[in-house]
């Protein structure tokens, strides 16, 4: 059913579709995120950044999408790696950001990268109680 909608959205939509091909093209699996809710309606994009630091971390946001990325940490070092599992390389990862929704906040502690989204809804937007005389 889902598929149904969007395909039907696609089909009578205009300009949207460069921004769904964009997704197509940069999916992956990497690095691997979750997404939660916060009591306060804002959403935490939590991703897992085991072995960059916040200086090799790009995060950006333009016109509703939020991109973040990295050109990755491979340094040259004299380590002889038995089995090297903690992936250290370029990638760029995007999320839709919803109408009336903003960034708040980006943090980076213990290889965890969160960044805050809330909903800001315009004054103009808002229910007004209207007063019956």
């Amino acid at each position: 059913m889902t598929l149904i909608k969007m395909q039907d959205f696609l089909n009578r939509s205009v300009g949207w579709d460069g921004l769904f091909q964009d997704f197509n093209r940069n999916a992956s699996n990497f690095p691997p995120y979750s997404i939660s809710s916060n009591e306060d309606g804002s959403s935490n994009i939590e991703i897992a950044l085991a072995g960059y630091s916040k200086e090799d971390v790009n995060v950006s946001l333009q016109d509703s999408v939020l991109s973040i990325s990295s050109e990755g940490t491979e340094k040259p070092n004299n380590k002889n790696y038995t089995y090297k599992g903690i992936a250290n390389r370029k990638f760029v990862t995007k999320f839709a950001i919803g109408k009336y929704h903003e960034v708040q906040d980006a943090t980076m502690e213990n290889g965890m990268l969160v960044v805050k989204v809330a909903e800001v809804i315009p004054e103009e937007k808002k229910v007004k109680s209207i007063t019956i005389n």
